[in-house]
This record gives C-alpha cells, structure tokens and sequence, in this order.
C-alpha cells in the first residue's frame, strides 16, 4: 500500500480521486488486529475509506468477475471505476484494472494478465486520463 501511497495519492492531490481499500486475511498473520497497523499507511489520507473483510468475501468475488485462476481470493489488485459506481449485490466491472499476482510462469493467467501487473506510472497515468 505504500506504493499507492508515494506514487498515486500523493502524485495527484485531485478530491475526485477516491480510493477504497479492502483489507483480507490471506496471509497467516493477517487478522483483525493487524489490520489497524496496515491501516495506518493511509490514516492521513482523507480520501481513502479501508474495510476489513474477516471472509475474503470481496476477494472471491473479484476473483470470479476477473476470471482470475489463483487458489486464494483475489488481493493486490487495484481496480478503476468511474464516478457513482456503486458496489451493490454484483461486483461492477472495473474500467481499468492492475495487480500484483503470481501466476504459473508461462500459464494462461500469466499471459492473459502479464501485461496488467502494477506499473504505478502506468495505473497513475490511467488515473489522470479518467479525472481529466
């Protein structure tokens, strides 16, 4: 999260920029607890709103919307929506995505979305292209 940090938030001060962050257990010490250390990567950030998803409910679903073929649910995976998209019993199609994933090197997932892996310029560059 530091990364989106340093080289997005910061980058582009726009108050239409609105990021929304979904905290998951997939790691063995991910819990609630160490969540509020995440957390406060973003706790001067007042356009950011975090979520802590005890299930990885949110992490299955985008796993399934992206066809994604990773055991876990999806997490570090950075979606773009346009504005009044609202997260309702479906999850809405992102209009631009980017990820931090690893795939079966060679696999269909690696080249299906190889080239979406997180390049900051670029998902920065995808931002300012959206706000304009």
């Amino acid at each position: 999260m530091t990364v989106i940090r340093d080289e997005v938030l910061k980058q582009i001060p726009d108050g239409r920029l609105k990021v929304f962050v979904i905290w998951e257990p997939i790691l063995p010490k991910d819990s609630a607890d160490a969540v509020d250390d995440a957390a406060a990567l973003l706790k001067d950030e007042w356009r950011a709103e975090q979520f802590w998803d005890p299930l990885a409910e949110s992490g299955q679903r985008i796993k399934k919307l992206l066809e994604l073929g990773i055991a876990n649910p999806a997490w570090d995976v950075y979606m773009l929506f346009p504005p009044g998209v609202k997260w309702k019993d479906a999850t809405p199609e992102p209009a631009f995505w980017m990820h931090q994933l690893t795939f079966m090197p060679g696999g269909k997932d690696e080249r299906r979305f190889g080239s979406l892996r997180l390049d900051t310029k670029k998902l920065r560059e995808e931002i300012e292209k959206r706000l304009k």
